[in-house]
Formats: structure tokens, C-alpha cells, sequence
């Protein structure tokens, strides 16, 4: 936005939001994924209990929902720049609450559960798909996952469309 090249993104004939979003892609996060895969797998094969093919295919949704949150959440920090030119605090912010993810949401309190159960929904990002891979119970947040990542997408969307109606050109 400071520079001026947010401009090009939007006379090309690719959704703004899209182009945006996939435009800087990184590469390194790639090994820290395989790390985890790695991790997960070999946590997986010392369970007590066995992992069963629905336990797998319900962890990849909860991952993939897992995603989609965290996509909708760095969209909706990062549409800010639409009103504040200056936002390069919204990593730490953004930051800051992903390392409360560090921990299962049971050992809050239950006041703060619920705030990151519903309104910075850190639970739908850590805890369920955890709790879906070690195979526990099928907890009803399991069935709100996909749920409450479509509200969350495409409230940033709209949250995007807002900002993007409200930009002036960098040259104007």
C-alpha cells in the first residue's frame, strides 16, 4: 500500500483477494511442516490405543479447517491496512495469539475457553484436530469446525470487500 504497487494487483483480471493472499508464498514453512507431519506420525504410531482410518481423515478435516481459520484470521489482520497505512505491529499481534494455541484451551479458565473457543477461536485450530488424531471422544466442537471456518472465511471476505471499497489509489 505505501509503495504503490497495490495497484497493479488490482487491474489484473484475477480476484484482488486471491492475488493478494498467494502473491508472496514462502517456501522455508515447508520443512516445519514436513517436521510436524513427521512428529505426528511417529506420536501416532506410540498411542495407546490404535489410529483408526476415520481418526486420520477426521484430523486431515480438522487440519484443513485449521487452516482456513488461520488464513481468515492473518486476512482480517492484515485488511487493516486499509485504514492504518502503518501495520507492521499485526505479526506480533497476530503472533501473540497463535502462541496461545501452545496449549490445550482445557487448561484455561472457563471464561477464557470460551473466548478462545468463540471469539479468537484457537481451539478449532490446536485442540480439536489434537483431540481428533489421539482419537478421543468426537466432541461437538469436531462438528462446528467446518461450521465456524466457512463464517470465519467469509466474514474476512467481506471484511476484504469493505476495505477494498473504501481504498483510494496510492496515485490519486
Amino acid at each position: 500500500m505505501r509503495e504503490g504497487t497495490f495497484d497493479y494487483i488490482l487491474v489484473k483480471p484475477v480476484p484482488s483477494q486471491f492475488i493478494a493472499s498467494t502473491r508472496r508464498f514462502v517456501l522455508w514453512p515447508v520443512t516445519a511442516t514436513a517436521l510436524g507431519v513427521a512428529i505426528i506420525v511417529i506420536a501416532a504410531g506410540r498411542l495407546e490405543g490404535q489410529v483408526t482410518l476415520m481418526d486420520v481423515l477426521v484430523f486431515l478435516a480438522m487440519i484443513f479447517t485449521a487452516i482456513s481459520i488461520v488464513y481468515a484470521m492473518w486476512l482480517g489482520l492484515t485488511t487493516l491496512v486499509f485504514w492504518f497505512v502503518r501495520i507492521e505491529n499485526v505479526t506480533m499481534i497476530f503472533n501473540l495469539f497463535y502462541e496461545t494455541g501452545r496449549y490445550p484451551v482445557e487448561i484455561f479458565p472457563f471464561w477464557l475457553r470460551q473466548a478462545l473457543t468463540f471469539i479468537f477461536p484457537v481451539a478449532f485450530i490446536t485442540t480439536v484436530p489434537a483431540r481428533a488424531i489421539t482419537g478421543r471422544e468426537a466432541s461437538w466442537l469436531t462438528w462446528i469446525a467446518p461450521i465456524v471456518a466457512i463464517v470465519v472465511v467469509l466474514a474476512a471476505s467481506k471484511f476484504w470487500r469493505i476495505g477494498l471499497s473504501r481504498y483510494s489509489s496510492a496515485s490519486s
